[in-house]
């Protein structure tokens, strides 16, 4: 780590501040990544300079009041934001989220005690070296999440804490020493406090994780309580093992692995209620595709994310690969990207539940081949590509719902390679079908 030069903002910020009198410490999780060799994705700075001294001390940078009744700004230089918050200690946490009162201390160790797991709990400076009162490093080297102090009482204190040891334990292939396994599965109840944001945040790190399905497996009884329709199948531990099974074949895409494992709900029985508010159902339940949108939608998901998913759930057991036709008419609905997409979610989850996954994976590829041909054929797979358009039949005296559905049927036939996509030729067909048309008449 000492070899490992910190941006010059850093150094910058580290400078300013003890050029007026203070100290000033890297933290946190920047800390626990320059440890391990990676490039952290942010730096966050503590000190014992108070929020308005630090305003002061960075006047002549730009200042965004991050959380200034906590202690936190976030100071920009040269673009690089810098969080830097205030040695502080915390009250109790009554509501199980959030600290009742923060107050401001002078020790940088009084506030490394208030963090959640040792790796976390490491304060670095470029001249004096690494602060590690609590065993960080070595936790790092052998792989272990460990809770600061009192494992229990930290997860008293803010249940978040739970999913961020599991998400910790995806991310980073490390496992949870006893102590703090024992009490993350006797405090999980606490993530019903935890606002539907925050959980979906630390869910789809979670599952994007490379020890993504291990976690899945070890620590499903804290999943079913975020999400107790996976407790709704017939057969739910049957679609527990296959939906982790496919999830290991799945890019590690959010939108994919949800889809992934969201396709593994079945049909939702009244009993099962929801952690984050009470629904009334009927009594015969309800679908799949309402089940999903519900759990999306109480997740705080977008709704860009909602369709995305629910497409690519519904789509996997109704659309067919089976012929050009099929293929092409897949590749205009979704979407190039999209069919890949759907083509790699299909391949993980028959991967899941074949005894032969060789012999599916040469069915993928062969499948994978046959659309990257009809792809080469630059195939007319949107109808605003076609070479005819609506004024083009107006002015030949189609109009209202004729003109819609010969503009369709057009377009088919140019996707289904029938015609070539030609205007010339195009309009010629559109003729021969006026006159049929006339005919008829």
């Amino acid at each position: 780590m000492q070899t490992v030069p910190l941006p010059a903002q850093v150094m910058r910020a580290i400078s300013l501040l003890e050029a007026s009198g203070f100290e000033a410490y890297l933290v946190g999780g920047c800390v626990r990544d320059l440890w391990m060799g990676a490039s952290p994705a942010d730096y966050d700075l503590t000190t014992n300079a108070k929020p308005m001294e630090l305003t002061q001390v960075f006047r002549d940078h730009r200042v965004i009041e991050t959380g200034v009744k906590h202690g936190t700004i976030t100071v920009l230089i040269d673009q690089l934001p810098l969080e830097i918050t205030t040695y502080r200690i915390e009250g109790d946490y009554s509501d199980g989220r959030r600290p009742d009162a923060v107050f401001f201390c002078t020790n940088v160790y009084d506030d490394l005690a208030r963090r959640d797991f040792t790796m976390n709990a490491m304060a670095y400076h470029p001249s004096s070296g690494l602060l590690d009162p609590y065993g960080g490093k070595h936790d790092l080297a052998i792989k272990c999440i460990r809770c600061v102090g009192i494992a229990e009482r930290r997860f008293q204190e803010d249940a978040l804490r739970i999913l961020r040891a599991i998400r910790f334990a995806s991310v980073l292939g490390f496992s949870l020493e006893a102590e703090t396994e024992r009490a993350l599965l006797r405090e999980a109840e606490g993530l019903r406090r935890i606002a539907a944001e925050r959980i979906r945040v630390e869910l789809e790190k979670m599952l994007c994780g490379k020890n993504a399905p291990q976690v899945l497996l070890d620590y499903r009884a804290v999943f079913t309580i975020i999400l107790p329709e996976l407790l709704s199948s017939k057969d739910p531990e049957r679609s527990w093992q296959q939906a982790v099974a496919a999830l290991s074949h799945t890019p590690p895409e959010p939108i994919l692995r949800w889809s992934v494992l969201l396709h593994a709900i079945g049909r939702a029985e009244s009993q099962i209620m929801p952690w984050a508010e009470k629904i009334e159902r009927e009594d015969c339940g309800e679908g799949r595709a309402q089940t999903i949108d519900r759990i999306l939608k109480r997740l705080r998901f977008d709704r860009k994310g909602r369709e995305q998913i629910l497409r690519f759930v519904e789509a996997i057991d109704a659309v067919c690969f089976e012929g050009n036709a099929s293929l092409l008419r897949s590749l205009s609905t979704f979407g190039v990207q999209p069919f890949f997409q759907l083509l790699q979610i299909k391949r993980a989850i028959d991967l899941a539940k074949s005894a032969r996954p060789d012999q599916i994976l040469m069915q993928y590829d062969e499948l994978e081949k046959q659309v990257r041909l009809l792809l080469a054929s630059s195939p007319c797979l949107n109808r605003k590509d076609l070479a005819v358009k609506g004024e083009d039949l107006i002015s030949l005296g189609f109009e209202g719902v004729t003109l819609g559905r010969v503009l369709n049927d057009i377009w088919e036939l140019v996707l289904f390679g029938e015609e070539k996509n030609d205007k010339e030729s195009l309009l010629a067909r559109v003729q021969t079908i006026k006159e049929g048309n006339n005919r008829k008449k």
